[in-house]
C-alpha cells in the first residue's frame, strides 16, 4: 500500500481528490462555504486524525490498450508543429472548436444537466466541451479524460482548479462508483469497436448515478453515408485509413441497454434539429449558426433506474390526435428583441429545461385535439399549431392537453423552490388566441390553468409558481392548453423552465 505524504503546501500526486469528496459530501459543502480550499486541505487539518478514509475507487479495468493510441499521439503532435497552439488544439479534434463546444453543451442542458451536476467527459479532447462548460457548470464538478498528454495540457488551461483531466489508455472511468450525473461519449463510439463500446458502457453504468444519464454519439448507416463511403472508397483505391469508423445498429444499443439495466430515453437521428442555440455562433469559415441545430452524429440518450423496470422518462402518445400534418414551413425571424430574451433565459445559471415543441414528443395529447406539426426547412427551427382544447381538462396529475413530462432531475431541483416557466407562442391567425400553462407535481399540488391572450407576433409568455415539496416523486408535468373548439389556435416555439 502506497503511504500518503502529508504535505503542507501542495497536493501530492497520489491524492486521490474526487474519491475523498465523493466519500464526504459534507466536506463538499464546507469548501462551497471557503471553510477549506481543497478536499486534502481537510484532509490534512481534520480528515487525517479522524480516520477518514482516502481509498480509490473501486473499478473494472480492462487493461488491454486501445488500438490508435501512437497514431492519435503522432497526428497531434504533428498537427503542432505545423500550426500555432490554438489551430492545432482545434484541428486536432476536427475544428470549430468554439461552435461545437457550444452545442454539446447546450445538448447536454437539453437532457437535463444542471449548473451544480457531476460531468464525466470520455475522449474529452483540447477540452471544447470543458471550455463551454465554464460559465454554467459553477456549481459542478468535470472529469475529463483522454491518451494524449498535450491534449490535457491544453483542455485544463482556464478551468477551475478542482476540475479534473486524467490520461486514460484503458478501457476504464478513473471515477468511483454512483457518484457522477452525467456521464458522455462524443465522437468516442464512433471510433471503437462493438465490444470496446459496451465495456465502457458497463464503466458508465457503474459511475453513475440512480437516474443519471449516459449521452453518446454514434454513426449510422442512414445518417452517415459520407463517411462509409469515404471509408471504403480508400479501400478500394490501395489508401490507409486514418482511424476506424464504427457504424452502430439501433437494434445492437437496444440489447446493450437491455443487458446493464438501462432505459433509452431517446435515440435522435443526426439530421434532426433538436440542440437549441440560445444565442448566435461563428464557424471557422466565417458561417453563423443560430437556433436549433442537428448534431450530425446520432444521439443516444440512456438513464440508469433503481427501479425493477425501466420506463421511459417520455411514453407515447396515449390517444392519436384529431387531425396530425406534418408541413414544410419557412418560420418567421424571430425578432431580435425575443432573440434576446431567450438567450437570457438559454444562459441563465438557474435554467433547467429547454423544450422545443417540434423536436420533442409529448407524454400525451388530449383525445380530438387539433395537433399539427410545422417542420423546419433547411436546418431552420419549426413550431406546432395547437387548437380545440377541452375546456374541462384537469391541471393535476398528468394534466389534460398537450402534457409534458420532465426529467427527474427536474423534478428534484424545483422541489420546494419557485419556478418560472416561459413559453414562446403567437395566435395561429392573424388576430388573437388565448392559452393556458400549468405545472403539476402529479403528487402534491398544482399551479391550476393559467391563461394568456398571444398576439401575432412570436412573444415570450411566463406564469411562476411555488412547487410544494415533493413526496415519493411521481414526476412533474408541464401541460399547454389551447383554447375550446370554434376559437382560433395557438403556434408554439419552445418553452423553459427555471428554477429560483
Amino acid at each position: 500500500m502506497t503511504k500518503l505524504l502529508i504535505s503542507t503546501n501542495t497536493i501530492p500526486e497520489e491524492w486521490d481528490e474526487t474519491t475523498y469528496l465523493c466519500n464526504n459530501p459534507d466536506v463538499v459543502k464546507a469548501i462551497q462555504l471557503g471553510i477549506f480550499s481543497s478536499g486534502y486541505d481537510h484532509f490534512k487539518k481534520h480528515g487525517y486524525y479522524e480516520k477518514r478514509s482516502a481509498a480509490s475507487y473501486t473499478q473494472n479495468v480492462v487493461s488491454q490498450k486501445f488500438h490508435f493510441i501512437e497514431d492519435y499521439r503522432n497526428l497531434v503532435r504533428n498537427l503542432m508543429e505545423q500550426y500555432p497552439l490554438d489551430e492545432a488544439m482545434s484541428r486536432a479534434i476536427g475544428g470549430n472548436f468554439v461552435a461545437w463546444g457550444q452545442i454539446e453543451r447546450q445538448l447536454l442542458i437539453h437532457f437535463g444537466l444542471l449548473p451544480n451536476h457531476t460531468l464525466i467527459d470520455i475522449g474529452c479532447g483540447s477540452g471544447r466541451l470543458a471550455k463551454a462548460m465554464i460559465p454554467y457548470l459553477k456549481n459542478g464538478t468535470y472529469l475529463g479524460t483522454d491518451i494524449v498528454d498535450e491534449l490535457l495540457d491544453y483542455a485544463k488551461k482556464d478551468c477551475p482548479f478542482n476540475w479534473q483531466f486524467q490520461n486514460v489508455e484503458n478501457i476504464s472511468i478513473p471515477y468511483p462508483s454512483k457518484c457522477a450525473d452525467f456521464c458522455v461519449f462524443f465522437s468516442v463510439f464512433t471510433h471503437l469497436l462493438p465490444e470496446e463500446i459496451y465495456c465502457y458502457l458497463i464503466e458508465a453504468q457503474r459511475v453513475i448515478k440512480d437516474d443519471g444519464m449516459i449521452i453518446f454519439s454514434f454513426l449510422e448507416y442512414s445518417q452517415n453515408w459520407d463517411v462509409f463511403e469515404a471509408t471504403y472508397s480508400n479501400i478500394l483505391s490501395g489508401k490507409s485509413n486514418v482511424h476506424l469508423n464504427t457504424f452502430i445498429g439501433r437494434d445492437a444499443i437496444e440489447c446493450w441497454a437491455d443487458r446493464l439495466g438501462l432505459s433509452i430515453e431517446s435515440i435522435t437521428a443526426g439530421n434532426k434539429p433538436f440542440i437549441l442555440l440560445p444565442q448566435p455562433v461563428s464557424l471557422d469559415d466565417g458561417r453563423v449558426i443560430e437556433g436549433l441545430q442537428a448534431f450530425g452524429q446520432s444521439v443516444c440518450a440512456l438513464k440508469k433506474s433503481s427501479a425493477a423496470t425501466f420506463p421511459k422518462a417520455i411514453s407515447p402518445i396515449a390517444t392519436p390526435p384529431k387531425f396530425t400534418s406534418p408541413e414544410v414551413t419557412k418560420v418567421p425571424a424571430i425578432p431580435a428583441s425575443l432573440s434576446e430574451q431567450l438567450r437570457i433565459i438559454g444562459n441563465a445559471q438557474d435554467t433547467a429545461f429547454l423544450y422545443v415543441f417540434e423536436s420533442c414528443e409529448a407524454s400525451t395529447i388530449q383525445e380530438d385535439m387539433v395537433y399539427l406539426s410545422h417542420v423546419g426547412k433547411n436546418g431552420e427551427a419549426g413550431y406546432i399549431t395547437l387548437a380545440n382544447g377541452n375546456p374541462k381538462a384537469v391541471s393535476s396529475g398528468a394534466t389534460g392537453g398537450y402534457s409534458i413530462r420532465l426529467p427527474h432531475q427536474i423534478e428534484t431541483a424545483a422541489s420546494g423552490h419557485r419556478i418560472t416557466v416561459s413559453v414562446i407562442a403567437r395566435a395561429a391567425s392573424r388576430d388573437q388566441s388565448s392559452f393556458a400553462v400549468a405545472y403539476s407535481t402529479n403528487e402534491v399540488g398544482n399551479s391550476g390553468w393559467r391563461w394568456f391572450n398571444a398576439g401575432p407576433e412570436w412573444s415570450i409568455y411566463t406564469m411562476e409558481y411555488n412547487v410544494p415539496v415533493m413526496k415519493e416523486g411521481r414526476g412533474d408535468f408541464v401541460g399547454v392548453l389551447p383554447d375550446r373548439e370554434g376559437n382560433p389556435g395557438t403556434e408554439f416555439y419552445c418553452l423553459a423552465i427555471t428554477i429560483s
